[in-house]
């Protein structure tokens, strides 16, 4: 297990991690920008409330590009048996 140093919303931490710590300071990057977009946004002066609404903003995204990728999963399921179908057809022919 790796370490890496990140800062977020000021703080540092000190992380374990299995990835590149070069990866895990900018995911943690990711994660600050994400902070101070909410914090520029909002009245909101919690920095507990702010890091929630983040993390709900990430999650959100998560979800949507795991959605997207099971879809074109399925899309991709769906060419390839049409494919191996018209190939099955063609090799009959034969």
């Amino acid at each position: 297990m790796k370490r890496a140093e990140v800062e977020i919303d000021g703080d540092r931490y000190t992380v374990r991690t299995e990835l590149d710590p070069e990866l895990a300071q900018k995911i943690a990057l990711y994660v600050d920008q994400r902070i101070q977009q909410i914090r520029q946004s909002t009245s909101i002066i919690s920095s507990s409330k702010i890091a929630i609404l983040a993390a709900l903003n990430i999650a959100e995204e998560l979800f949507v590009l795991k959605l997207q990728k099971g879809e074109m999963e399925q899309v991709v399921d769906e060419k390839s048996a049409q494919l191996l179908n018209m190939l099955d057809e063609l090799m009959d022919k034969e």
